[in-house]
């Protein structure tokens, strides 16, 4: 098992970590960050494939205190299409395979419709790195019905900085740098998620 480490920081002041386990059997992700107001957000999601987000069989979603609030199989809705969760496992595939551009139906969880995707690539440039200092890097391009929505920068053949439409997660070595300057509510969570699914 892999996990990718990010620390996240939204515009509004949140700050927090996003996770991620590559296995095997698919990929288990984590959302977890403090609101202002002290109002913890955390999602922990499992998507099931057998090393492609566009094989995926099943979605696992579980709540703040670990219970799995939904499951959702994919011959559940519409054909082909990749669960939005997924986007970073398509910006993966998409640089590994050296290509410029790819299209696909996106899920949205919540509604169960689908929206057209395209990722684009764009021209190499610089983005501000977790402490401020540039990083040269390749911006990859989400739109939605032809709407830039996110960007993902890559460096190296790894995404190192993904703007989520205003708020950002920098990758970072390991846990304990993820969750610099992250709540001790934080910490508890991502400790218990990286234990293993059943702390989700």
């Amino acid at each position: 098992m892999t996990i990718v480490h990010e620390a996240f920081r939204g515009a509004d002041g949140s700050a927090g970590v996003l996770l991620r386990a590559d296995s095997a059997s698919g990929t288990r992700f984590l959302t977890c960050f403090v609101e202002p107001g002290d109002t913890l957000y955390r999602v922990a999601i499992r998507v099931v494939h057998p090393g492609r987000p566009d094989q995926w069989t099943s979605l696992e979603m579980a709540d703040h205190v670990g219970g799995t609030i939904a499951t959702l199989g994919a011959r559940e809705v519409a054909p082909g299409s990749i669960p939005s969760y997924a986007d970073i496992l398509v910006v993966e595939d998409l640089v590994a395979a050296g290509q410029d551009g790819y299209e696909w139906n996106r899920l949205d969880e919540s509604t169960l419709g689908t929206l057209h995707a395209a990722l684009r690539r764009g021209e190499e440039g610089e983005v501000d790195g977790l402490d401020g200092a540039p990083i040269a890097a390749t911006p990859y391009v989400l739109e939605l019905e032809g709407q830039a929505t996110y960007s993902f920068w890559v460096a190296d053949g790894q995404v190192v900085v993904s703007d989520w439409a205003g708020a950002f997660s920098y990758r970072v070595a390991d846990l304990d740098a993820a969750l610099e300057g992250s709540s001790k509510d934080v910490a508890t969570h991502a400790e218990a998620w990286v234990r293993g699914p059943g702390s989700r």
